[in-house]
């Protein structure tokens, strides 16, 4: 396909592209309102850029000729000089046919990308690649422009979200992309080569759901089935049922923010236990919802005394001691009190991260807490962000691990988190609708694995 004009390739890639979207659509389980646009170009963009990685086959058409020839037309035009000294070099110039590419160039330069004469994304006064003049080999053109057409497509639906007038579907869209970019998002493209990056068919068409902003399947009208593990007292009487009741919307985002049957604590749990085994990986020691004195609220014997039990203890013995007292939190991206006000990236995270802050104060008692909030969709907070990348430098040491190294085991690090993630919230979403839903493949969801 790098070899054929643009005009001969795209009709093809736009074919194949429709295959994967089908084929999408019937792993995920049936739809009776169908996917919107937001979704079908989320479901082909990098995993980095909020998309779930499939690839847009068209994208990779449009460019893939101009990056052919960016790779190999230096070459053939010296090996043509060498074949032919007595042509002129305006011969050889105009020896290969550069009409397709150069009419991409230009499309691409009405859309504000233009090229570098070293195949990089040209800045200010930086000089313009120009096909008829020579210039040296440029590698890694394809997988550059097609990254930056998936960021100007992605930003476009962006920015209806936040413009004045935008719909509540339109301005969640955008809360989701936003949430979806950066974090845990790489247990999209993880290889299943562990038991933490593994995930069974309902786990990940619940996940991939959410991530696309799909409806669950549940049927309209279903109430919560979460349960609270007391009772509590209504008048003179006690309720006759401990089940929350209210009504499921097809997103389920009441079930993940839901204070009943644990379903709000099981993905904090899960994210927990996820980041205690990235610490122990790390070479560190890791004890779990420790009590810190230092950090009690309240007069001491008092009603009003509070205990700080922290989630997690992380700490490294000599020669390279460290030590952090780790608070995770877990937070509903387009949860109710999220929904209105100014939409940016990570920002339920950071303020997340900022009441713990609040709560804790900076280095109170002599003990820093390090608070490291999630987002539903996978965001990662700037303090969880720094976090790992003090773990992933103590294992790199640990190991004598170059670069790749490192940033290959952030990148599992991360996808470990994403998967402890969805599991724990398939499972809270099932529980909410427990025999209320169907999997795709028409099995009762009460029955899916609980892990």
């Amino acid at each position: 396909m790098r070899t054929l004009e643009p005009q001969e390739s795209i009709p093809l890639a736009e074919e194949l592209d429709r295959i994967v979207e089908s084929t999408a659509r019937t792993l995920l389980g049936p739809l009776d309102n169908g996917w919107n646009e937001v979704q079908e170009a989320q479901l082909r963009w990098p995993c980095t850029l909020s998309g779930a990685g499939m690839g847009r086959i068209g994208h990779a058409a449009r460019v893939g000729r101009l990056s052919c020839l960016l790779q190999c037309l230096p070459s053939a035009r010296e090996h043509l000089t060498k074949i032919f000294p007595e042509a002129e070099q305006s011969q050889i110039l105009e020896a290969v046919p550069l009409d397709g590419a150069e009419g991409e160039l230009h499309r691409l330069r009405e859309e504000g990308i233009e090229l570098s004469l070293q195949g990089k994304l040209a800045h200010g006064s930086e000089p313009r690649l120009n096909l008829r003049v020579p210039f040296q080999a440029c590698r890694g053109v394809l997988g550059l422009l097609t990254r930056t057409l998936a960021e100007a497509e992605r930003s476009a639906y962006l920015a209806r979200g936040v413009a004045a007038g935008a719909t509540e579907q339109q301005r969640r869209d955008t809360a989701r992309l936003h949430s979806c970019e950066a974090g845990a998002s790489h247990w999209v493209e993880a290889i299943p080569s562990r038991v933490g990056l593994r995930l069974n068919d309902a786990e990940f068409a619940t996940g991939m759901r959410h991530r696309l902003g799909l409806p669950q399947l549940v049927q309209n009208g279903a109430k919560c089935q979460l349960k609270a593990e007391y009772r509590e007292p209504t008048g003179d009487d006690l309720r006759s049922s401990n089940v929350c009741g209210q009504f499921l919307d097809p997103f389920m985002d009441h079930a993940l923010c839901c204070q009943k049957g644990g379903g709000f604590y099981r993905v904090h749990g899960s994210l927990c236990r996820a980041l205690a085994n990235i610490g122990r990986e790390a070479g560190c020691e890791v004890t779990s919802e420790e009590i810190v004195p230092e950090l009690l609220s309240g007069e001491p014997g008092s009603d009003e005394a509070v205990e700080a039990r922290l989630d997690l203890h992380v700490w490294a013995h000599p020669p390279f001691p460290a030590e952090w007292f780790v608070d995770v939190t877990h937070h509903h991206a387009w949860a109710v009190r999220q929904r209105s006000g100014q939409l940016r990236p990570g920002k339920t995270a950071e303020e997340a991260e900022a009441r713990k802050y609040e709560r804790y104060g900076p280095g109170r008692g002599g003990v820093s807490v390090t608070p490291a909030a999630v987002e539903s969709w996978g965001r990662l907070g700037p303090e969880f962000e720094k976090l790992l990348r003090q773990l992933n430098a103590r294992w790199g040491n640990l190991k004598q691990a170059d670069a790749s190294a490192c940033a290959a085991t952030s990148r599992r690090w991360k996808a470990e988190l994403g998967v402890a993630q969805v599991r724990a919230m398939h499972v809270t979403c099932m529980r909410a609708a427990r025999g209320v839903t169907t999997t795709p493949h028409g099995h009762d969801a009460a029955n899916s694995e609980d892990r």
